[in-house]
């Protein structure tokens, strides 16, 4: 199995992992066609401002991490990275994994002119929310949603 698929595959468990929390979630889209093309641009990183880092375990990918440059914007004139979306093996969180990809991460952003990063999670999810909190991050805003019926 190729780096990409293997990466599509580690999204699709993610946004499994995630589906209680978002139950509107399209598990099935990383491994649709805008799936691939979403992580090929980060992978191949043609334009400099894609990244997509994978963890290795014993020559396995047990991780990924995938980001991107955003351009400053009149609302907020700064050059800013966001941290797209992140997984580890389940059986191997909380082993520095994750930690290792987010340094790497925030390196290839400070080299490429961010002055800050962002990154969303879902509220709910609070062993994310430590691991981020723990990195420095604060929270900015909220974002509140409500069904209508």
């Amino acid at each position: 199995m190729n780096e990409l698929s293997t990466v599509q595959l580690l999204n699709k468990r993610l946004f499994e992992e995630e589906l209680f929390r978002d139950s509107i979630l399209n598990t099935d889209w990383p491994l649709t066609k805008d799936g691939e093309e979403y992580f090929s641009e980060r992978i191949i990183n043609k334009d400099k401002k894609y990244l997509c880092l994978v963890a290795l375990d014993n020559g396995t990918i047990v991780g990924y991490l995938a980001g991107a440059i955003r351009s400053a914007h009149p609302q907020r004139p700064i050059i800013r990275a966001e941290l797209e979306n992140m997984i580890i093996d389940s059986k191997l969180r909380s082993k520095g994994i994750g930690s290792k990809l987010f340094t790497k991460f925030s390196s290839w952003a400070k080299s490429q002119g961010a002055q800050k990063l962002i990154v969303r999670v879902y509220t709910q999810n609070t062993d994310a929310l430590k691991f981020y909190q723990k990195h420095g991050f604060s929270e900015l805003s909220k974002v509140l949603e409500k069904e209508l019926s």
